[in-house]
């Protein structure tokens, strides 16, 4: 985040307790920019909304989602890190796991939480982030849906954490299609049926 050892040190002085330091931290880069709001994207979050709310009010929870084949597809065909040994029992498990204190939630749209799928997104980039923009009272700003690629995120992951980043690497192309679907040729019929039928109920009530 290019934040000073100075900078840094202060802002833990001035806070009290992990998350007080956290909120400290974004907000010093948020005022730094010039900007009215911060976002964090950890995956992770899915697990902790009661505490986010508690501590941040007036957050705002955008909900990725994707269907849950070609999600799976995605994990085993990069293959490596911490998705090396991942099967899809395993992938299973961890959808579960990360959905089960959110449950109340799927399917569902308030002031606080809203859902954004991912095939929507590619195929109707425009109106899709029009109704995120609007979730979150922010203007439509003209054009913004005509996202060509941008190496700048790229080089500076690989810099930081010295090794590729697949999502980095995505975010130089323009918007793609081909990631729709793509299970079909990838996943086995075993591999189909286990998340059809531990996943399904999730599935249809988030609308796939």
């Amino acid at each position: 985040h290019e934040v000073s050892d100075i900078d840094l040190l202060r802002i833990k002085k001035e806070s009290h307790n992990g998350i007080d330091f956290f909120s400290n931290f974004m907000f010093f880069c948020t005022k730094r920019e010039n900007k009215n709001r911060w976002i964090e994207k950890t995956p992770e979050n899915l697990y902790h909304l009661e505490l986010i709310f508690e501590n941040w009010p007036n957050a705002k929870f955008i909900h990725g989602i994707r269907d849950f084949k070609d999600t799976y597809a995605s994990w085993k065909t990069k293959n490596k890190g911490s998705l090396k040994e991942l099967n899809v029992e395993t992938f299973v498990d961890r959808v579960q796991s990360s959905y089960q204190g959110i449950n109340h939630l799927l399917g569902t749209c308030n002031k606080q939480y809203i859902e954004t799928k991912y095939e929507e997104l590619v195929d109707d980039p425009k109106n899709t982030i029009a109704r995120i923009l609007d979730f979150l009272d922010e203007p439509l700003v003209d054009g913004i849906e005509n996202y060509k690629g941008n190496s700048d995120e790229y080089r500076k992951v690989k810099e930081i954490i010295k090794k590729e980043s697949s999502t980095s690497m995505a975010l130089q192309k323009p918007i793609f299609k081909s990631s729709i679907g793509r299970w079909k040729t990838i996943l086995s019929q075993k591999e189909v049926d286990i998340i059809d039928s531990k996943l399904g109920d999730i599935s249809r009530t988030l609308g796939y």
